[in-house]
């Protein structure tokens, strides 16, 4: 069957091989408008087999100085703990340990990110996922954020929660989900 490209979705239409799996390395998009207000956004419903997933905020904004923070689920609920990793500003320190999920070390109140969230399955026969990090503000010369880490989960991931790490809530910005 075909696919076609709408606006910068891929839209398909039942590709299969003869086996019944997709040969084709297809993106799954998911759009979150943050101005609603809301402190966190989950995101359900990954599909089964997923091996990367890109997070992608533009124009992101908060009403405090809360960190950004995604934690990575398995059975409909986030993990909180186990994160190994760390977050800084690119070349000037600041840096933070992870622990309860992948963080910013740091996000001013009313600034705006811009910037990609990557990660990867890196083990499937116990679940760990790395992830890799950079967003930049757009009305502030500071220094790019940044953090990288892994975590393994007690099964197979199938939900995202984006939020803070207090009780701030989102402003502004979109924020678009692949998987891939």
């Amino acid at each position: 069957m075909p696919s076609t490209i709408s606006g910068a979705k891929v839209v398909t239409d039942e590709i299969e091989n003869t086996a019944g799996a997709n040969p084709y390395n297809i993106t799954l998009n998911s759009e979150i408008d943050t101005s609603s207000g809301a402190q966190s956004y989950d995101v359900t419903g990954i599909p089964t087999g997923v091996k990367r997933i890109t997070v992608l905020l533009a124009g992101v904004s908060l009403s405090g100085s809360e960190k950004f923070m995604i934690q990575l689920g398995t059975g409909g609920s986030a993990t909180t703990s186990g994160y190994l990793g760390g977050a800084d500003y690119d070349s000037a320190g600041g840096g933070i340990n992870l622990g309860a999920g992948f963080q910013t070390n740091d996000w001013s109140v009313g600034k705006i990110g811009h910037g990609a969230i990557r990660f990867w399955l890196q083990n499937a026969s116990n679940n760990t996922w790395v992830c890799d990090a950079r967003i930049k503000f757009s009305n502030g010369v500071e220094h790019t954020r940044q953090f990288a880490g892994s975590v393994p989960l007690s099964g197979t991931l199938d939900m995202l929660k984006i939020k803070n790490t207090g009780t701030n809530t989102f402003t502004a910005g979109g924020i678009g989900v692949q998987f891939e």
